[in-house]
């Protein structure tokens, strides 16, 4: 029962079973890996499953392992390697009770029969290369061809030297070249680069002079045009012309609204004459028309600014000149008890 429930992953280049009986100490360490296989799928953690599972395997080739390494490959998107695995499993246990269910899972994962006429490996001849990398889902191609299956995987290969290639969408394809024994275990664990990184760095590194390359740029002075200075770049309005158009602004919205005050208190005043009302109409008007003077004067300051604040041509600035020297202006309202305004100066 307990096995039924517990996934069971098995790489297909699994070790053929010792031939020694185990020892105490590797019966314990087959129990310890393979609950923490179970541990690791249960929380979904499969590639974590199926290492744990194929080393509690290695210490006791128990074909009953099997379903649990086949159940990793299959979570891990590798339906032949599961395929392979359950077939070791029927060779291993000939008389296994559930023959039946298994032969509907290998049906089911391998439907063409690939994987039905491949013989059982033997560690005399060949050996294992098992394939991680991050990102997992990695096409793998072993010597040019592919195989058909997806990192992380283990291929059961000929002994000798074997290319490994991986290909991811969105990465760049990756190779590497491993030498196998026969019977051994190889790791290559790959990272892959993401095809937007090719291209980083220095830009412009391989053409650096661009296509002429050897020849150099004309030097100070040399060359069409080299006595003749740039056009000034015209920048927009300087910080004086936002300034007085932003005072101006706002000057023009305090006075409206103070405008409409002084008419309402007209308007109370004419329905009901009090000296209050009175008071605050002629101070709402002062104040409406003291911003209004300020919107006045502030607008046109703005517009003197900006026709005389305009980029000289290069060489009638002086070489003295500062950057920032220019038009200065001074504005200051005023007020008395009937009226309101402001008075503005300039100075160039």
């Amino acid at each position: 029962m307990a096995i039924a429930l517990a996934p069971a992953l098995l790489a297909p280049a699994i070790v053929s079973a010792q031939q020694a009986a185990p020892s105490a100490e590797q019966r314990q360490r087959a129990r310890e890996l393979y609950g923490e296989g179970q541990t690791h799928f249960e929380a979904g953690r499969f590639a974590e499953a199926l290492a744990a599972f194929e080393g509690a395997y290695r210490e006791v080739p128990n074909p009953v392992v099997l379903l649990g390494v086949a159940s990793a490959q299959e979570r891990l998107g590798n339906p032949l390697d599961a395929s392979r695995t359950l077939r070791r499993y029927l060779r291993e246990r000939p008389d296994a009770p559930d023959r039946a269910t298994i032969e509907q899972r290998i049906a089911q994962m391998d439907p063409t029969g690939v994987t039905a006429s491949e013989e059982p490996a033997t560690p005399a001849e060949t050996g294992t290369i098992r394939v991680v990398c991050t990102p997992a889902g990695a096409a793998i191609a072993l010597d040019g061809a592919d195989t058909g299956r997806t990192a992380p995987a283990d291929l059961e290969v000929p002994a000798g030297e074997h290319t490994v290639t991986l290909t991811l969408g969105g990465y760049l394809p990756i190779s590497e070249t491993v030498t196998v024994t026969p019977g051994g275990m190889n790791e290559l664990a790959l990272t892959l680069v993401a095809a937007s990184a090719e291209g980083e760095g220095l830009q412009g590194e391989g053409d650096a002079f661009g296509e002429a390359g050897a020849e150099e740029a004309p030097a100070e002075g040399e060359g069409e045009g080299a006595a003749e200075a740039p056009p000034p770049t015209d920048t927009g309005p300087s910080a004086g012309v936002w300034v007085t158009t932003a005072i101006a602004g706002v000057g023009l919205v305090t006075g409206t609204i103070f405008g409409f005050l002084a008419l309402s208190e007209q308007s109370d005043f004419d329905a009901m004459p009090t000296a209050d009302a009175a008071d605050r109409g002629e101070t709402f008007a002062l104040i409406a028309d003291l911003s209004f003077g300020v919107a006045i004067a502030a607008g046109v300051t703005a517009i003197v600014l900006y026709a005389v604040d305009r980029p000289q041509p290069q060489s009638e600035v002086p070489p003295t000149a500062r950057r920032d020297e220019g038009p200065r202006f001074t504005l200051a309202p005023w007020a008395s008890p009937t009226a309101g305004g402001a008075a503005a100066r300039i100075e160039f």
